[in-house]
């Protein structure tokens, strides 16, 4: 039985594949996705994939470098305005970061009780659960209890 596809029809999916996504490539190919992926994984095909990567990197700095001049003489001249000034330069400056594989973001998160001692705690816990135990939403009484003081952190 010969083979469905030949070499040439897939050195031209993967390279599809590689330029844009595998899906992309099984639309216009009409090959499965499956197929597709099945050649982007055969290591007879890693040389196809790596020349081909490297060279849309190549050719992303190219135009990263190309886009840069524009921008900077853009920035520098009076052809962008305000908002749009920082926000140009927050898109180059991110796009930057992320073509060097740095950070384009930081999520950092804070205990509500990182500052509190064990007993700043518990009296945290004792007033949340005595604010539990009383009717919601009718101001009556002083779940803290008298004299019960958070410090400010």
């Amino acid at each position: 039985m010969a083979p469905r596809h030949n070499g040439r029809e897939k050195v031209t999916t993967i390279i599809a594949a590689a330029m844009t996504s595998q899906r992309a490539a099984s639309r216009v190919t009409g090959i499965p996705q499956r197929t597709i992926s099945d050649w982007m994984n055969d290591p007879k095909f890693a040389q196809i994939r790596s020349t081909v990567q490297e060279s849309f990197v190549e050719e992303g700095r190219l135009l990263v470098a190309l886009g840069a001049q524009e921008l900077a003489q853009a920035l520098t001249t009076e052809e962008m305005k305000g908002r749009d000034r920082a926000y140009a330069a927050g898109v180059a400056i991110e796009k930057g970061l992320l073509l060097a594989g740095k950070p384009t973001s930081h999520v950092a998160h804070e205990t509500l009780t990182a500052g509190f001692d064990d007993h700043e705690r518990a009296l945290l816990r004792d007033w949340l659960e005595r604010l539990l135990a009383t009717d919601a939403g009718d101001g009556a009484g002083d779940p803290a209890g008298a004299g019960a003081v958070l410090r400010q952190p």
